[in-house]
């Protein structure tokens, strides 16, 4: 992959142009044109998305071609190197936030999590309440009610909120008594099988492994048999219980005709980096390049999706005769935002790293497959596709509603848009602007810390817009401090033009021919955040 030739999609993908008064995006079966027969002869596809925790475009060999890291400090990822030549890999990829949490709730629920009350940071401490609201729309709610079976392994971090000893849901955690169970998790919004932890691995010792509602270690309050979580088995208990959920689905009659659905939200590569001996027999620790605990720790996500690509080619469709499972599953494997490391062979080309909205803080890998919905061929002996379309996480609630053919009710999605032609090599015309936020310079120069309000800045990102009918050529990308998130009225402080500026050296905020520029994407952030949904 050290030499991956661009596809033509590249040059058709940069240009496309935004017009600020776009209608608000729905989804129709009318507009599909798809009707009820159509849709089952079709065969909806199974969907996995696998989101490995803090990687950077430059931590896989995958996008080595485009970070021009040298072979020696390369991080080598076969099987990611593998998925992006059977399908598409995207060069222009966001996380919605440059931490966790945010991206997480946002990649659920298609709507940024800054128009919940976490405006910046993360969610803290052993509890975190729940971030989605009971009622709202997810990836695994739309797609229960479309007969999937739904699971997911990993890494939760949207929130809990658990029982008290008289087995009510309870606010104060020291009042909580674990044995009583989850009042409000996974498998309250969508998820049909869940095992995982609360937050990331070093942190969840509180409570260890979560399954379904329960607590499998808590012995009484608060208080649970720590001995039963390993950091170190945080990988391959993720892929056992993964497989169990798939093994299951595949094995019982009732779910084996439905589609499923996983989300496989990997504990790797957060710190503290704790790589595994093996998974399923296959080596991890000591056998990655360049080597390393987090060299390792980052191989680890490269061995578990070579373990799933080849648990979909190995197993039989049930619901397509003559078919892998590989032939009819979108496989996506991505990161929740950019390296923690400020290593510049993790970021790649970029400004920053993890907790920024400069470029290193929330452009990711992105790579996804699906053979029989046109999105690449599925022949790891190809040159793949590569898009330099710009796509974000919380796109991906519109772009599943567009697969099964459903639109995204009222309330719901509002910041979403489906990249589905993108994902088959045509990009659409028209994006909506993607919108970042949580940035920890923000704080440093207000003399804070990343927990601190002044974190809270927002930036949006818009390709050639038109601003009273002058085009203005370029990736444009504004900065916002924390007061439009924090007092409702924005501060523009930054003004960068990607296409020729990627590393974010030059702010033109003050360049007197782009005045008008600037007023027009300030005006509109100030739209986007008011009225609650991308414009």
């Amino acid at each position: 992959m050290n030499s991956r030739p661009v596809s033509k999609m590249n040059t058709a993908a940069r240009y496309t142009s935004f017009v600020f008064s776009l209608a608000i995006f729905s989804i129709s079966v009318s507009a599909l044109g798809q009707t009820q027969v159509e849709l089952a002869d079709r065969k909806l596809p199974n969907v996995i998305i696998m989101m490995a925790d803090d990687m950077g475009v430059g931590d896989t060999s995958a996008y080595q071609d485009w970070t021009g890291n040298p072979d020696s400090l390369q991080v080598k990822t076969p099987s990611m190197a593998q998925l992006a030549k059977r399908g598409i890999r995207f060069t222009d990829a966001h996380s919605p936030s440059s931490r966790c949490t945010a991206t997480r709730q946002a990649l659920l629920t298609g709507r940024y999590t800054w128009r919940t009350r976490l405006k910046f940071s993360v969610l803290w401490g052993p509890q975190g309440d729940p971030l989605i609201e009971p009622d709202r729309m997810t990836l695994g709610t739309l797609l229960q009610k479309h007969g999937y079976q739904t699971g997911m392994s990993g890494k939760w971090h949207c929130g809990l909120t658990y029982r008290n000893a008289n087995g009510d849901p309870e606010s104060n955690y020291q009042n909580v008594d674990l044995t009583k169970g989850i009042a409000d998790g996974p498998l309250n919004h969508g998820f049909d099988f869940f095992h995982g932890t609360s937050r990331s691995h070093p942190t969840s010792k509180d409570q260890g492994w979560l399954e379904g509602n329960r607590v499998p270690a808590a012995e009484s309050g608060i208080q649970v048999d720590r001995t039963k979580y390993i950091l170190n088995q945080t990988g391959p208990t993720n892929y056992k219980m993964a497989k169990k959920f798939l093994d299951a689905h595949l094995n019982t009659q009732d779910t084996s005709k439905k589609p499923f659905f996983l989300y496989y939200a990997c504990h790797s590569n957060h710190t503290s980096h704790d790589p595994c001996n093996n998974i399923e027999g296959r080596q991890v620790k000591g056998k990655s390049h360049p080597g390393g605990k987090r060299s390792d720790f980052i191989y680890e996500n490269d061995v578990v999706l070579g373990l799933l690509i080849d648990y979909l080619q190995q197993h039989d469709d049930p619901r397509r005769s003559g078919h892998a499972l590989i032939d009819n599953t979108l496989l996506i494997f991505t990161s929740d935002n950019g390296a923690e490391s400020k290593r510049k062979t993790a970021t790649g080309p970029l400004r920053s790293n993890k907790g920024s909205i400069y470029e290193g803080g929330h452009r990711v890998p992105f790579i996804a497959s699906w053979p029989l919905g046109g999105i690449g061929n599925g022949d790891p002996k190809n040159e793949g596709q590569t898009s330099s379309f710009p796509i974000c996480h919380v796109d991906l609630l519109a772009t599943l509603a567009e697969i099964v053919g459903t639109s995204i009710t009222a309330g719901n999605g509002e910041d979403s848009f489906s990249i589905l032609s993108a994902l088959k090599g045509n990009p659409p015309p028209n994006r909506t602007p993607i919108i970042h936020n949580d940035h920890n310079e923000g704080a440093r120069q207000a003399g804070k810390k990343p927990k601190d309000p002044e974190a809270a800045w927002i930036a949006i990102r818009v390709d050639n817009p038109i601003v009273n009918g002058k085009q203005f050529p370029g990736q444009w990308k504004l900065l916002a401090d924390h007061q439009l998130l924090i007092d409702g009225k924005i501060n523009p402080r930054e003004l960068y033009e990607l296409s020729t500026d990627l590393k974010e050296k030059t702010n033109r905020l003050n360049d007197p021919d782009l005045i008008p520029l600037v007023s027009a994407l300030a005006m509109q952030m100030q739209e986007i955040h008011d009225s609650g949904r991308i414009q």
